[in-house]
């Protein structure tokens, strides 16, 4: 009996051998080891929150610098909106930290900054020779994008007659906020104007639901392009970049022709003296509507320019009507160069606050804001005199 059990037990340990020893063999693909399970439940959580950045990088129309932040050192690039060359994927750990960070947010700020001067460019271009805060202004910027959208998806147009077109739909659509409501009540308290632009605002927006419905909309460009170019250890994205010029362009053209035409001669005679312009034959509300288009045609290129970056939709009016005034805060009042150089401060401001401490970035902007008005209300380029006018 005892060498029965002797021999039962060789042979099971024997078995259990065998079948170990096969086991190994021919199921080691099959079932890795503890140290390749717990590597691999580290990648997929590496990988999930990769991806979780990157949708908040998209989200927030930054998805070539969210990509650079994401650690994904052994992924293969993916396609976000436009293509991204593999090398901007793998940086050290090292570049995320210190001076080449902060030079990253310092030139996407400024790429992305150009956006928010042109937003801005019609905001103080009404608030300064109407004497109206239109808040319906980030309304017509969203209006622009969605509707740049719709031609181009819709009807099939080329992006730039798509973003033309857009334009100047949006810039008609500030002529008839201009001739049916705000005309009836400027000389009114502007307690009253103030309120009716809020109005307008929501009426625009439910045109933008009922036409395009409230989900968020984007658009996929291939511009033909190369995906962008290296400034030092920066990648700077091609479309990016078009858009930085495309925002100095337009400042040039808009300050030539508010300052040598006949057009801007008119605007700042109603802008200082409308009585005086009235007497010299100057019509008010023909120059009054006339600003309202170029300003809802800039609203309509900011728009029509930011939806090729990041999504749009119609409730996002506000937060843009918000930015295009912290803009003309920081530059000031009536000043195109100052919503220029507002711009470019806003976008470093804001895309830093938003990396640096994400949950505290509206906090950080408005203490800028508030430090501006203490320090100098009128603004980098306003003055003080047109400011209290």
């Amino acid at each position: 009996m005892p060498l029965g059990n002797h021999r039962a037990a060789a042979g099971i340990s024997i078995f259990g051998l065998e079948f170990k020893l096969s086991f190994g063999l021919l199921g080691a693909k099959q079932k890795p080891d503890r140290g390749e399970i717990a590597a691999r439940r580290g990648g997929t959580h590496e990988a999930c929150f990769a991806d979780l950045r990157t949708w908040a990088g998209r989200r927030l129309g930054t998805a070539p610098l969210a990509l650079r932040l994401s650690g994904a050192r052994h992924r293969p690039p993916r396609q976000v909106g436009r293509a991204v060359p593999a090398a901007v994927l793998s940086p050290p750990e090292h570049r995320l930290r210190g001076g080449k960070f902060m030079e990253d947010v310092v030139i996407y700020g400024l790429l992305r900054g150009g956006i928010y001067a042109m937003a801005a460019f019609g905001f103080t271009l009404v608030l300064g020779v109407i004497g109206v805060v239109n808040f319906a202004h980030g309304a017509l910027v969203v209006f622009g994008g969605l509707l740049t959208e719709y031609l181009g998806r819709m009807l099939g147009l080329p992006y730039p007659v798509a973003l033309a077109g857009a334009a100047c739909g949006t810039g008609l659509l500030a002529v008839v906020a201009q001739r049916f409501f705000i005309a009836r009540t400027f000389k009114l308290e502007p307690l009253m104007v103030l309120v009716q632009t809020f109005g307008m605002a929501a009426v625009i927006t439910e045109l933008g639901i009922q036409a395009w419905g409230g989900e968020e909309r984007m658009v996929r460009l291939e511009t033909g392009l190369p995906p962008g170019w290296f400034l030092g250890e920066t990648f700077v994205p091609s479309f990016d970049l078009l858009i930085f010029l495309v925002s100095l362009a337009s400042t040039g053209l808009l300050f030539l022709l508010l300052s040598h035409s006949g057009f801007g001669r008119a605007l700042r005679a109603c802008r200082d003296r409308r009585e005086s312009a009235q007497l010299c034959g100057i019509n008010l509300n023909a120059t009054f509507e006339r600003t309202m288009f170029v300003s809802g045609l800039w609203a309509g290129l900011a728009g029509g320019m930011f939806v090729t970056l990041g999504p749009l939709a119609p409730y996002m009016h506000f937060t843009w009507t918000v930015d295009a005034f912290l803009v003309i805060t920081i530059g000031g009042l009536g000043s195109i160069v100052g919503a220029l150089v507002g711009g470019f401060i806003f976008g470093v401001l804001s895309f830093g606050a938003s990396f640096y401490v994400p949950t505290a970035a509206p906090a950080v902007i408005f203490s800028v804001l508030l430090l501006f008005l203490i320090l100098r209300p009128q603004g980098l380029f306003g003055t003080g005199p047109a400011l209290r006018k």
